[in-house]
């Protein structure tokens, strides 16, 4: 029976100590050696370089310049849609009082038929 704490132990000591390499045959060291020289070489983009100081300071610049930008150009697009808004009520209040103006005539016109109907039928 082996008990639970030491298969911890020897699985500890099993991958602690060296083992032999396998013989891989005649002509396998230079691929080997390709193999291993290319898993211990870092990728460049993984290396990441600190950046200068004044590299940060033109970014933050850099930053603060399209922020104002933006900025700007937000308020001159609330001033168009205010500008555009305020040009919308206008055509609406005209738009409303030319519908008062056809309501009126259409009013006159029917009283005109009314009373043109009337002389119409009395004189038949």
């Amino acid at each position: 029976m082996v008990y639970p704490m030491m298969s911890v132990v020897l699985i500890t000591l099993s991958l602690l100590t060296p083992m032999p390499a396998p013989s891989l045959g005649a002509g396998t060291s230079a691929a080997v050696a390709a193999l291993r020289a290319s898993l211990l070489q870092r990728p460049s983009s993984s290396v990441r370089t600190m950046p200068m100081p004044h590299q940060v300071v033109d970014g933050i610049k850099a930053a603060e310049a399209a922020t104002w930008d933006t900025e700007r150009r937000e308020r001159e697009v609330a001033a168009e849609l205010h500008a555009i808004a305020r040009i919308g009520e206008t055509q609406c209040a005209k738009l409303r009082e030319l519908e008062q103006e056809l309501k009126d005539k259409d009013g006159r016109i029917k009283m005109l038929a009314a009373i043109a109907d009337t002389i119409l039928t009395k004189r038949k």
